[in-house]
Formats: C-alpha cells, structure tokens, sequence
C-alpha cells in the first residue's frame, strides 16, 4: 500500500516525539507511572497498578529497618547523623514517587499538548524542539549513568569486596547494602542475609529510577515550554520585522501572537500543578 506525502509526514513527527520520550518513557514505565493510552492491553494495565505496591514495599523495606537501626543500634550522634542523611534520600525520593503517581493524569493532560505540538507544528517549530529534546536527553542520560553506576557499585560490589568481617568481641559480620535493624530477624543468618541483599539492591535500583524518571520528566516539559517560548519570540520578531505588510495581515499576526501566548499560559499552568510539588521535594532535599 502506498503511503500518502501526509502519512509518511505524520510518521515522521511520530518518530521525533519517540525519539524525544526514548529516556524518560522507560523509567517511568518501570515504575508503573508513565500514562497509559485507553487501548492498552490487559497486562500493561494490571501491571501498572502491581509495580507501584512492589516499589513502595521495597522503599519502606530500607526505610523503616534503617530508621530502626539510627535510633536502636547506631552508636554516637555523627554515626547516627551520616545514616540519617541516606535515609531521608530514599524517603524524599519515596515521596517524589508518590507525588509522580497521583499527578499522572496532569502528566497525560501535559503529554497529549506535547504530541498536539510535534504532529502539527511547522518544520521549524520541531526543529527546536528537536534541540531542546537533545539537551535533555543528555542531562537525562549523565544522571541515569552516575545513579546507576555509583549506586550499584555501592550497594554492591563494596559490600560484597569486604566479605566477613571479626569484630573485636571476636563476632563474625557480612555487610549489607544499607543498614537494617529488624528486631525479630537475625539479618546474618543464610538465607535471611541474601533475601535481604537482593530486596535492599532493588530497592537502590527503585530510588535510582525515580530520582533518574523525575528528572526526565521535568526536564522534557520544561524544554518543551522554552521551545514554545522561542517560538513566540519568533513570532513577534517577525512582527517588528515585516512592519511595512499591510494592517490586515499585521492585525492576523497579532491575534495569533495572543492566541500563543494564551496557549502558553495555559501549559505553564498546567505544569505548575503537576510539577511544582516534586520541585519543592527537590528543593527540600538539596537543602537537607
């Protein structure tokens, strides 16, 4: 069958807006939090709702036994303080995680404007959003790789390196990847020790895809809006520059140039709700 000039255009843009999602999508589609289309399959459905119950588990699983550990075991207040630190990370990016799933529906709101804008802008207007999804990309990419890579050499292979250790009342330790203080487990014991290795590296890998997937996600609506803003930019350069057209096609340029700036408006708005609570969880966490 031949494809039609419009078909072949259509997907196209459908490629570049695939290519602009190709970091973001996944991450927040392991963790269950990427909007599904209405004709999705049963499974995708059902496991959309299964990861999120997995992935709060595997949080809470280091979360609680860690804050155990800080107030019933840590000795001395700097010990207690350095711990502390790491586990309030994983409960911000916890929260973050929580924030995320209860915005989905904005998220969608803010993703159907954004394939809107790619399927119908000009050559030129995806031109720009072509650089801008570049520069995300890139952001995206380096955060993953600097999670992923220290993180999982830390929970590790750094642990593992150490082997056994003989404490000085001659009592032998494996270590784990996090702190734990379980009161009714003896976390040395085989096969408690791995199950509990495994749950706290899959619990690294969940706090490594939300910090990655948050970023992502803010990142590409937010170069998306500088896109359009550049766009506007152009649009009322081309005013100034083409004073000498006549008043009627001056007048069509101003409505148009308003009709933006409303359009843009609108999407700023729409991103201030869905985004501005995992902004100030960022905000938060950089200052702790």
């Amino acid at each position: 069958m031949i494809k039609t000039k419009e078909e072949s255009n259509k997907e196209e843009r459908e490629k570049d807006l695939k290519q602009s999602l190709r970091y973001v999508e996944p991450l927040l589609m392991v963790l269950g939090a990427w909007p599904l289309p209405p004709e999705s399959s049963l499974c995708m459905k059902i496991f959309q709702r299964v990861i999120p119950v997995i992935s709060i588990f595997l949080a809470l699983f280091v979360i609680c036994p860690g804050f155990f550990y800080i107030f019933f075991k840590a000795g001395g207040t700097r010990r207690k303080m350095e711990l502390l630190s790491a586990f309030i990370n994983s409960l911000i990016q916890l929260i973050k995680y929580i924030i995320i799933l209860n915005s989905m529906n904005d998220i969608r709101t803010l993703l159907r404007e954004i394939r809107n804008d790619w399927l119908y802008g000009t050559e030129e207007n995806r031109r720009l959003f072509r650089e801008n999804a570049k520069i995300g990309d890139r952001v995206v990419s380096i955060v993953a790789i600097t999670m992923y890579c220290g993180g999982l050499c830390y929970r590790t292979i750094l642990p593992l390196s150490r082997g056994r250790i003989t404490l000085p009342n001659n009592t032998t330790i494996r270590l784990l990847p996090s702190s734990t203080y379980l009161p009714f487990i003896n976390e040395q014991i085989t096969p408690y020790y791995e199950i509990i290795f495994v749950l706290q590296v899959l619990s690294g890998l969940f706090i490594y895809t939300v910090f990655s997937g948050a970023i992502g996600i803010m990142m590409m609506i937010c170069l998306h809006t500088c896109g359009l803003i550049r766009i506007l930019t152009d649009k009322l350069m081309d005013l100034i520059d083409k004073s000498n057209t006549s008043e009627e096609i001056i007048q069509e340029k101003i409505v148009n140039i308003v009709e933006y700036h409303r359009k843009i408006k609108k999407l700023v708005i729409k991103e201030h709700n869905s985004l501005s609570a995992i902004a100030n969880v960022f905000i938060v966490f950089m200052k702790i």
